[in-house]
């Protein structure tokens, strides 16, 4: 990514990395719960962890995971990728 189309804010989780694009600071995909994955399974949405680091924000996660719903939108586009790490 080019430097001068880089943003950066700081958070009290850690710094974030997204994008600048026709005057606008445009961070995709920020976490904002921890996964709810293990002992987090079907439980309230617990706080997101603190990261180290600049956190790459400039492009959209990993959907939740679904089955295709028949006759809806999408059968014959390729499936997005996805994980129970969505949030």
């Amino acid at each position: 990514m080019d430097r001068a189309n880089k943003a950066i804010v700081t958070l009290s989780l850690g710094q974030l990395e997204g994008t600048h694009q026709e005057g606008l600071a445009i961070f995709k995909g920020v976490p904002f719960a921890a996964p709810p994955v293990r002992e987090r399974r079907w439980r309230p949405p617990q706080p997101v962890e603190p990261w180290q680091g600049v956190l790459q924000v400039a492009q959209f996660g990993m959907a939740a995971p679904q089955n295709p719903m028949l006759g809806g939108p999408g059968l014959e586009d390729e499936p997005e990728p996805q994980s129970e790490e969505c949030l």
